[in-house]
């Protein structure tokens, strides 16, 4: 995972936010991420991350995978329809705003839960 805030990095620029960073303790040690999140304008996420992508796609942060090997089998389709839904973008060395669409999962989930046992 590399999250990516809004201004240049620069030495000072880092410790202004890792000061904004509040540490969670999640009962087996610190995890830095949700306030990261937070304070990020783009995430970039690998493609092999199918956690990570599902935990960011409910948010309005530009989302973008970036591809280290052709995914092939349930992540290729997975990643393939969150694309479609305009969850996610393609990771091609650039970041810029776009309409990202969020993931509505509780909706999404349960209507999928319904088609596949009413079918």
């Amino acid at each position: 995972l590399q999250i990516v805030g809004g201004q240049p990095k620069t030495i000072d620029n880092t410790a202004y936010y890792l000061d904004k960073i509040e540490i969670q303790n999640s009962g087996i040690g610190y995890n830095p991420y949700p306030s990261m999140i937070k304070l990020a304008n783009f995430i970039i996420v690998t493609s092999d991350s199918v956690n990570m992508i599902s935990e960011t796609a409910s948010l309005d942060t530009p989302l973008f995978v970036a591809y280290l090997n052709k995914e092939k089998g349930k992540i290729s389709n997975f990643l393939a329809n969150l694309e479609d839904l305009k969850v996610i973008k393609k990771f091609h060395g650039k970041l810029f705003p776009y309409n990202k669409v969020k993931l509505n999962t509780n909706n999404e989930t349960a209507l999928k839960i319904d088609k596949f046992f009413c079918s």
